[in-house]
């Protein structure tokens, strides 16, 4: 096992000292005033450092430090004027005699020992003239110390044990050297080692067992630790080499320093020990563990390197279900990035972040939006990897049942897998035990992991002798991490968490992986706090005690004022939350955890302590079984609160279809969002392209508590905070606390037309584009972060403003966009509406009907704010109103990172996307593009900042000619707003009834346009026919790939629960009825439909895991889900009523509508005599359907009656039963094969009916897993 080398070790040891040495500076000036703070820049940078010992596999070349070489380095000499005490110097070796070691045996006192050996003639001519002294060892053992340059002590210990026979034993105790040979060939053994000592030291008497050990080094070579006798130890390092084979070996002595666990000093032991007692210490900083990070908390802020790490966690998981669900709260909790998995429960994640290999061993979890750059084309056995951040990280796990040679191809394939992967890390449970890496023995299969891993240049990450698994039979190190050489540098903090529950045998390892390039400093919000943590009532008082304007202060300066105002909020939230910053940062638990879980976790915490220090104790056997309640209440809690959970969102999908649900599901399909991009010239090539520079000038009443109050239920408490970092959740306990603080800002900024500057800040992230190259500018659409308390105000002057825009002369109704009760469907539908009325009226009065669609480019970012504040003044904005936009638009700043630091611009143009006053600025600007007038048969319909340009005439030849002029009209206006088109992205339609298609070409800008078949408006596939048919192919298409991706998820056996599935299959329901009211109507919407219907169908065979033959009703009410003609209609009559709360009483009517249609169908009768009532079985709360319970309400099962619609030689009879038939009824009710299983059953059902009430009894069946007697 190799270790740095002397220089490596002094280098450490002096970073080391540098960071004990300014941690010292630090805690002497925070606890004593009168003593300066001084730290150089070069103890900075010394005390960023961290070091550790590591294993190094290949091949750079390296030796254990030793605690006797001098360690003489410029560090050192530039700090000898510190306290601190340094590492002995070498001293002279001074050879130790040897001596025989006497033990009594049963009740034989030493006295005794001494006078029969005095008594024996035959050792007064041996023993006598060898002895020099004799005493007592510290264990109380009689030490015979032997004279020097005597060389047969293992002699004269026989000697010495033949006499005294079974009253006592004598061993000789001879003092070794420890030596390394080193540049040993790869096929040298230990019985050459032994041969080539002896030749060359000319003695045969070697133990055989005088080479320690024999292991891998660098380049095919090997290293043996030898123990010789201190002289033999002389002489062979006067030689310097040893000839073994044809190879000349270096020969080095290996030292082996002693160190005092109690007071860290060198060359004794904690019995001897007479130094101060450090054991409750930081070992760095020489003070208590738990005052340290206070203390340098102000010269290390522990967020600095957290954003450029990434944290690696390694686990076993040992296909424990309760496990499985606490990796996903230890992860969120230690910040992981990185989950490393074996033998897992299940493989939950979707195959973007959870890469798992082919029989479900070994995983891969990506976390925190880094995205999976690479991963293997196809599943592998035991073993699979994924390319992060520029590292391949492997996981491997080789159970116990895998033989040596099975094992050692896993190896070969791992190896082969690797070999042109760099650089990489391979980490999991290799099940092999070694010297090497902490365990008493090494086996075959540790030495053939070295061997097979020393082709791959990796290094053992493995430190100290802390078992990673702990079972009933013991303890052992059987979960490793390797890493490349080159990779070494870059991984500090490994460690074995002893802190963490995993309720697994094994135990959790983490470890931190930095970035290629050193961090810079954020331009985000320094200060975080954790809002799960606030203290309300501290909050309060500290609010309450602060000094802030209040209604009867004297009005001040808008900015002085809105400054004191967060200032006390920060302070208030320093003082009641604890930092959210640093390392480990504080995460959002999962959403089933609770505080009684979590105090169950650190019971089954403590009782897993007690159990292990119980061990081989008389009280283990009760610690073991306390240890086995603690699990089981913990498992018992976890699926206790996981139930409700699940059960309120599933719920909510009924409410809100494109909800919080959709997206919870869509982001498991989607993929992890991005990490925006940080290479400095990409992002400022990227903000100069969104964020335009304008370079021309620009051309009171106070605020009420409902005002206020509607203002700060918009906020929501999880999202994220702005450049001051301020959480929601602590705003808005203080607007509720000091209104009045609020009122007089918000108040005073009003009526003096001013917006404060630090709420003008905003911190820009990028979110990249799907499918777009990513070097691009445009490939990114920007999102500004803003204040909260800014929000609020922008709120307020938001709530003004709309009075106005909604008035009848406000905005043009052509405009659906930022709109309240307006939506993409009402533009579509306006678009339609003409062209239905165009073609589909006589035959001598049909007209042609076009649509030209136009991209405005980098809209949102582009407007000029002159053209805003002149459309404000257009539609009678008030003076005041008009005053505060102006200041709003003033001095702002827009602040991101790049990997060379935070920058920061000044933006003169465009409406913050993110912000609440961007979306109604926008509409008031571009009002005058709706409001163009326009020629006869033309008119625009906007949404946001899309147009389309509507045109009805009565030839081909005068749409041309009507749509060009309209076009150019539109583009002079846009260019006078300092807008422009994206012309390339223009598409055109013309509609008609005629059988053959015609086409028009128009002209925009230097492009010529020809209409197209069809084409894609905000989100809707209109054809030329308005029949819609290619929207439901397209719609259909992606459903279909959805229904893929989530058949991975929904496995036929097993999986998720059917409550689960059926939130997943409504994502389908939300994607084929998007723009329901506009295609329900159309001519080829009956075809389209039942193609969208067969791929709804396969959703929800999947959520009641039902053979595909089950016919469509029955598997719609198995399901739960209506058909998707029902929910089509019950769209479309909701957006005809949308202005009113119809919801339930749609609802409703969908449900009769389905009962009829399910009493009229011919097919799944069965299914109908078990399930008459559709509205009772929906509206249960019981029960999950599953694989086996769906046989027995279709009756398509494993049943010979359907067997035969597949094999019609085979016989439909049961075999227990002659003459009758083997179907869904006979074997559940009256086969005599189940006899004693169905007796169970109504055992079981006569007393659910004693304890429950009659509506009951229903319930208590679908509780039974009827799989639990159908097969006894």
């Amino acid at each position: 096992m190799a270790a740095p080398s002397p220089r490596i070790d002094m280098e450490v040891r002096c970073v080391g000292k540098f960071i004990c040495d300014a941690a010292r500076c630090v805690i002497s000036a925070l606890t004593d005033r009168s003593c300066p703070l001084v730290v150089t820049r070069c103890t900075l940078a010394a005390a960023s450092r961290t070091s550790k010992p590591t294993r190094v596999l290949a091949p750079v070349q390296q030796s254990r430090p030793s605690a006797r070489q001098p360690t003489h380095s410029r560090y050192q000499q530039s700090d000898s004027h510190h306290h601190q005490p340094s590492r002995p110097r070498q001293r002279k070796v001074r050879l130790r005699p040897d001596a025989i070691v006497v033990k009594a045996a049963g009740t034989t006192t030493y006295a005794d020992i001494l006078r029969k050996l005095y008594a024996e003639p035959a050792l007064q001519k041996t023993v006598v003239k060898s002895v020099q002294c004799i005493r007592r060892s510290t264990s109380g053992a009689l030490v015979l110390q032997l004279r020097k340059g005597v060389q047969n002590a293992s002699a004269l210990g026989t000697e010495l044990d033949g006499v005294l026979g079974d009253a006592a034993t004598a061993s000789a105790l001879r003092h070794k050297t420890a030596l390394e040979i080193r540049d040993l060939d790869e096929c040298t053994t230990k019985a050459e080692i032994c041969t080539a000592l002896g030749h060359q030291l000319g003695t045969t008497n070697l133990d055989p067992d005088v080479v320690r050990s024999l292991r891998k080094a660098y380049a095919g070579t090997q290293t043996a630790v030898i123990d010789l006798p201190d002289e033999l130890a002389a002489e062979t390092l006067k030689l310097g080499y040893l000839r073994v084979g044809w190879v000349s070996c270096r020969v080095r002595e290996r030292a082996e320093a002693s160190r005092c666990f109690r007071c860290w000093e060198f060359d004794h032991v904690a019995a001897r020990c007479a130094g101060p007692d450090r054991l409750k210490l930081c070992y760095r900083v020489r003070m208590p563990a738990a005052t340290l990070p206070s203390a340098l908390a102000a010269l290390w802020p522990r967020s600095s390197s957290a954003a450029n790490t990434m944290r690696i966690l390694q686990l076993n998981l040992n296909h424990c279900r309760s496990a499985q669900n606490l990796l996903s709260q230890t992860v969120r909790e230690l910040g992981i990035n990185v989950a490393i998995v074996c033998d897992q429960y299940k493989n939950p994640g979707p195959h973007y972040t959870w890469i798992a290999d082919s029989n479900r061993q070994a995983a891969i979890w990506v976390r925190g939006g880094l995205p999976v750059q690479d991963r293997p084309s196809r599943p592998l056995p035991f073993f699979t990897w994924a390319r992060v951040s520029d590292v391949y990280i492997f996981s491997v796990y080789a159970p116990p049942r895998l033989s040596n040679a099975e094992f050692s191809a896993l190896l070969a394939n791992v190896v082969e897998e690797a070999q042109h992967q760099r650089p990489l890390i391979i980490a999991g449970d290799f099940n092999a035990w070694s010297t090497e890496w902490g365990s008493s023995e090494t086996k075959p299969r540790g030495v053939a992991l070295l061997d097979a891993l020393s082709a791959l240049n990796v290094v053992l990450l493995n430190t100290g002798h802390t078992p990673t698994f702990t079972g009933p039979q013991g303890s052992s190190i059987i979960d490793l991490s390797f890493a490349s050489d080159s990779l070494t540098p870059r991984v500090a903090g490994w460690q074995v968490e002893r802190e963490v529950f995993t309720n697994s045998d094994h135990r959790a390892i983490t470890f931190n992986l930095s970035a290629h390039r050193p961090h810079r400093s954020s331009a985000g919000p320094r200060r975080r706090w954790c809002a799960r943590k606030l203290d309300v009532e501290a909050f309060s008082e500290r609010l309450s005690r602060a000094r802030i304007p209040n209604a009867n202060a004297t009005p001040g300066h808008p900015e002085d004022m809105a400054a004191a105002l967060i200032t006390a909020i920060t302070e208030a939230c320093s003082v009641s939350m604890p930092s959210g910053g640093g390392r480990r940062r504080h995460h959002e638990p999962v959403y089933w955890w609770t505080d009684e879980i979590a105090a169950l976790w650190r019971q089954c915490l403590r009782a897993r302590r007690l159990a292990q220090r119980a061990r081989g104790r008389a009280a283990e056997e009760a610690r073991l079984a306390d240890f086995a309640i603690a699990k089981s209440r913990l498992r018992a809690a976890i699926e206790e609160s996981k139930r409700p959970c699940w059960s309120a969102i599933c719920n909510e999908v009924d409410r809100d279809v494109l909800g919080r649900p959709y997206g919870t599901v869509m982001s498991r399909l989607r993929g992890p969002r991005a990490t925006p991009p940080r290479e400095p010239t990409l992002v400022r090539r990227t903000v100069a392209a969104l964020f335009p520079t304008v370079t021309e000038a620009l051309i009171r009443p106070g605020v009420t508590l409902e005002e206020l109050r509607g203002a700060c239920t918009r906020i929501r408490d999880g999202a994220a905070p702005g450049p001051d970092g301020v959480p929601n959740r602590a705003l808005k306990l203080a607007v509720v606390l000091r209104p009045d603080a609020f009122l007089r800002v918000y108040s005073t900024c009003l009526s003096g037309g001013v917006f404060p500057s630090p709420w003008k800040r905003q911190r820009l992230v990028l979110l990249s584009k799907p499918g777009r190259p990513p070097d691009a500018p445009s490939s990114y659409r920007p999102l500004c972060m803003l204040d909260t308390a800014g929000k609020i105000l922008e709120r307020i002057i938001c709530r003004r403003l709309e009075g106005y825009t909604e008035a009848p002369d406000g905005l043009s109704d052509h405009q659906h966009g930022f709109r309240r009760g307006r939506s993409t469907v009402d533009a579509i539908e306006s678009v339609t509406t003409a062209a239905r009325e165009a073609v589909g009226g006589a035959r001598g009065s049909r007209k042609y009907c076009a649509v030209v669609t136009l991209d405005v480019r980098n809209a949102f970012n582009s407007a000029r704010w002159n053209n805003i504040l002149a459309a404000l003044e257009r539609i009678r904005t008030p003076e005041y109103l008009q005053k505060i936009i102006y200041s709003y638009f003033q001095a702002r700043v827009l602040e991101y990172d790049t990997d060379d630091g935070p920058e920061s611009c000044s933006i003169s143009a465009g409406v913050p996307q993110g912000s609440v006053l961007g979306p109604i600025l926008w509409n008031v600007m571009y009002d005058s593009i709706l409001r163009l007038r326009l020629d006869d048969g033309v008119r625009i319909v906007g949404f946001a900042d899309d147009i389309a340009v509507v045109t009805v005439a009565g030839t081909t030849y005068e749409v041309e000619d009507l749509l060009s002029r309209a076009i150019a009209r539109v583009r002079d206006a846009l260019w006078g707003l300092g807008l422009e088109t994206a012309d390339h992205k223009t598409e055109a339609l013309l509609f008609s009834r005629k059988r053959r298609l015609e086409t028009i070409t128009i002209e925009v800008g230097d492009c010529f346009i020809a209409s197209s078949p069809c084409i894609h408006d905000l989100g809707i596939q209109l054809d030329a026919r308005l029949t819609f048919n290619d929207h439901l192919i397209a719609a259909s298409e992606k459903a279909s790939k959805v229904a893929g991706a989530l058949s991975q998820i929904m496995s036929t056996i097993g999986g998720s629960r059917s409550s689960r599935r059926r939130l997943y299959a409504n994502v389908i329901n939300s994607i084929l009825l998007y723009g329901t009211p506009i295609w329900s109507c159309g001519p080829g919407a009956r075809a389209g439909l039942r193609r969208a219907e067969a791929i709804h169908r396969r959703a929800c065979l999947r959520v009641i895991s039902g053979r595909p033959h089950l016919s469509y009703d029955a598997a719609y009410v198995l399901a739960s889900i209506p058909p998707l003609a029902l929910l089509a209609d019950e769209r479309s009559r909701l957006h005809q009523r949308h202005h009113e709360d119809a919801r339930t009483e749609e609802g409703q009517e969908t449900l009769r509508r389905w009962q009829s249609q399910w009493d009229r169908s011919p097919k799944g009768r069965w299914t109908h005599r078990l399930i008459p009532n559709i509205r009772s079985w929906i509206e249960r709360r019981y029960g999950e359907v599953d694989y086996h319970l769906t046989q027995l309400l279709s009756g398509h099962g494993y049943f010979k009656h359907h067997s035969q619609r597949y094999d019609h030689n085979a016989s439909a009879d049961c075999p227990a039963c002659p003459l009758t038939v083997e179907n869904a009824e006979h074997v559940f009710f009256n086969c005599p094969r189940f006899e004693e299983g169905r007796e169970k059953l109504h055992r079981q059902l006569q007393e659910a009916s004693i304890m429950f009430y009659k509506q009951n009894v229903e319930r208590h069946v679908f509780r039974i897993p009827f799989s639990s007697w159908l097969l006894d």
